[in-house]
């Protein structure tokens, strides 16, 4: 998704965007109780009806949002991403979804349903539109916590259809899967922690154990984060580092796009790509890309420690030290 263009563009491409009958995700209905509280004339499935699926990769940036860090860019980015992945809803309907919403205190306090959170969600950012805001206003608007309730019930719908799997996994690959540009692990909503390492092994499409990103992740989870995203230094895929050097280009085109992007967007950037060789001259390059780097501890040569020999219970520090 391009991260240009206005609010009321945004709007009109949504409005304009017809979606495959086959690429819909409607409610199971019955499934966890949330589907049998159904408005007469079959409304929940109106509102439902476009809501993207689960696999579609532009939920990880939706959830991603953080009330405590919120830009008026990372605020455009989520009303873009709100309307592609068909969280506003063309059956909006402003006295019954938002006015009646706050005067009915009953239903207020009891559990959302997913048409509820969909409803707020289209109320919140239409209301927005309409009283002719910017993204300074939603910005605003997201600070205030008011999103958290819908976006926490869309995540847990995300597990019922995913059989309450504890976390969602995401990534981007090259066309012949020699490089993987991305990788993201994510068991909540909230920002993530970026995690800068030297190259992907195949532990992610082979089946093999991940004892280092089982390691991250709990880092994550002590800094506040709700996922890890992991880029590195070398996009191409090798187990063994030492076969780099066989790659007539071991970086990858994308590779410095998407450094410098998912690290502009996590809550944290962890550098942790270890002492090999070929990260030294690779590294001062990919350090100016990076949004406030730390790292948890140094080799003897100065660079950031791997986090498979670092102990969770280190604390991060900035990297490079200051002087």
């Amino acid at each position: 998704m391009g991260e240009s263009g206005t609010v009321s563009q945004a709007i009109d491409r949504r409005q304009k965007q017809s979606y495959d009958e086959a690429d819909r995700v409607t409610l199971p209905t019955g499934r966890s109780g949330y589907a049998q509280r159904v408005e007469p004339g079959g409304l929940d499935a109106s509102v439902t009806a476009e809501v993207r699926p689960a696999t579609d990769v532009r939920w990880r940036e939706w959830f991603a949002i953080d009330p405590q860090t919120v830009t008026n860019e990372s605020a455009d980015r989520f009303l873009h991403v709100s309307y592609e992945l068909g969280l506003v809803s063309p059956a909006f309907n402003w006295p019954r979804w938002f006015t009646g919403w706050l005067a009915d205190r009953d239903r207020q306090n009891r559990p959302l349903t997913v048409a509820d959170a969909i409803r707020l969600i289209t109320s919140h950012l239409r209301a927005d539109r309409m009283a002719g805001g910017h993204p300074g206003d939603l910005a605003a608007l997201i600070a205030t916590g008011e999103m958290e309730r819908p976006m926490t019930r869309l995540w847990e719908w995300r597990q019922e259809l995913t059989a309450g799997q504890p976390y969602q996994e995401w990534s981007s690959y090259s066309d012949d899967q020699r490089y993987r540009w991305w990788y993201e692990r994510r068991w909540a909503c909230g920002p993530a922690l970026c995690w800068v390492g030297l190259n992907p092994a195949t532990g992610d499409t082979d089946g093999k154990r991940r004892p280092t990103l089982a390691k991250v992740v709990r880092w994550a989870q002590r800094e506040g984060c709700s996922a890890v995203v992991v880029v590195n230094l070398f996009s191409w895929r090798a187990t063994n580092p030492g076969d780099l050097g066989t790659a007539a280009d071991p970086i990858g085109p994308l590779t410095d796009e998407v450094i410098e992007r998912e690290s502009a967007r996590a809550g944290v950037t962890l550098v942790a790509w270890g002492a090999h060789k070929a990260a030294t001259e690779r590294a001062a390059h990919v350090l100016p890309l990076l949004t406030s780097p730390v790292c948890a501890g140094l080799t003897k040569s100065g660079q950031p420690r791997h986090p498979l020999y670092t102990p969770v219970a280190t604390h991060v520090r900035p990297y490079p030290l200051p002087r």
